[in-house]
């Protein structure tokens, strides 16, 4: 066994778990929010903004969530117009959740990491892992 490669599996792993306080909420751009594990509410919902309002405003609407477990986003999910769809990594490795034709992208999720969008439109919208791209996929449908 060559030590070499595990120290430098090592030094991957602690880059990728990130350095953020836990507890913390650290708004990525106008319409995302990076939640760190240890926090006990999805995000604050004066910095989650809506998929093309870029401003900053609260979410009263409906909320659903998707677990990413077992390389997988679960099922495809119906929800209503409106609805901010939280994906939480709860995986120990990393994971995105990325939409297919560019409206959302998380960034790099470590595990407990939560990122949310609001979808504002119907449709049929599908989304990837970056980094597990041929493994990892699903859709979710907006109604409304």
């Amino acid at each position: 066994m060559k030590i070499v490669p595990l120290v430098a599996l090592l030094a991957l792993l602690t880059a990728c778990a990130g350095g953020s306080e836990e507890g913390t909420t650290t708004e990525v751009s106008a319409d995302t929010v990076v939640v760190q594990p240890g926090t006990t509410t999805l995000a604050d919902p004066a910095t989650t903004t809506s998929g093309t309002d870029t401003s900053t405003t609260s979410h009263d609407g409906p909320i659903a969530e998707i677990a990413i477990s077992g390389f997988s986003f679960g099922g495809t999910q119906t929800v209503a117009v409106g609805t901010r769809v939280t994906a939480t990594n709860r995986d120990p490795f990393s994971h995105t959740w990325t939409s297919a034709d560019q409206l959302w992208d998380s960034g790099t999720l470590s595990q407990g990491e939560s990122f949310s969008f609001t979808f504002d439109e119907s449709g049929t919208f599908s989304f990837f892992c970056k980094i597990h791209s041929t493994e990892m996929g699903g859709s979710i449908v907006i109604e409304g």
